[in-house]
């Protein structure tokens, strides 16, 4: 369902019917803000007035849903058409679901991660374990971590697995999904290189004001130089994974077509 499309339908028969934007609110019960959102195509009527909103432009739900008039279609093609809203609305239902629990997921594989770096770096400041500058264990967790939160955050998470699951051949995705997905990982590619960054200037910042401190300052210069090194490395593996999907995406699209 293409909101965008709904939305200038809505406000194309809202025009036909000759009500302003907050005659039409009065009618269904909302604020002429909410009608704006509506024909702008930030959100969607709700369920409970969706009814009310098409008899008062006239429509139906279908023609609402799809964005056009089914006047100009035969019984057989409207019948498709409404078929396509139903599974459409359902991949989507499907889509807020898998986002909801795999952010929850991502979430929640960051926190003992980010306890552990924290934990560590503790440790590093102290000088109790030495021998873990040179794995820089700090370094790997605080990427790591901050990584799969903001994946979870923004709800990426799962269309993330999706690309590794793509690359080891374990599970097979349609057009839209693998659309999905590589959109998912061009974000994911820029997300590393920011995530990157962001440690490498947070460290030079704390040796910056611990600098007469060696014993303080050595954890924080080990993670200033691993931090560009391990980004190249995810960032070589996030390219890798996109461009296996890109290949597979050009599969699908060609078995698509040799099916019709």
């Amino acid at each position: 369902m293409d909101q965008i499309k709904s939305g200038e339908y809505i406000a194309r028969k809202r025009k036909e019917q000759e009500l302003t934007q907050m005659q039409f609110a009065e009618q269904v019960g909302v604020s002429n803000k909410t009608v704006s959102k509506w024909e702008t195509g930030l959100r969607m009527p709700d369920v409970a007035i969706l009814q009310d909103v098409c008899d008062v432009l006239k429509i139906t739900v279908n023609e609402l849903l799809a964005g056009e008039d089914f006047t100009e279609y035969s019984e057989k093609e409207s019948m498709k058409k409404a078929e396509d809203n139903v599974i459409g609305l359902m991949q989507e239902v499907n889509d807020i679901k898998e986002t909801k629990w795999g952010g929850l997921l991502g979430i929640l594989c960051s926190i003992p991660i980010m306890v552990c770096a924290i934990l560590l770096t503790m440790v590093h400041v102290v000088g109790v374990i030495n021998v873990v500058y040179f794995f820089n264990i700090p370094a790997i967790f605080y990427m790591s971590g901050l990584f799969l939160f903001v994946l979870g955050v923004t709800g990426a998470f799962p269309k993330y697995i999706a690309g590794y699951k793509c690359l080891f051949h374990i599970k097979k995705y349609n057009e839209k999904e693998m659309d999905k997905i590589i959109c998912t990982l061009e974000y994911v590619r820029k997300l590393t290189w920011i995530i990157g960054f962001f440690i490498f200037i947070i460290h030079v910042m704390a040796i910056s004001v611990n600098y007469t401190h060696l014993e303080t300052t050595g954890p924080f210069f080990a993670v200033v130089v691993v931090a560009p090194f391990y980004t190249v490395i995810v960032e070589f593996i996030h390219s890798f994974i996109l461009y296996k999907c890109r290949l597979t995406m050009l599969d699908v699209r060609r078995s698509d077509k040799d099916s019709k």
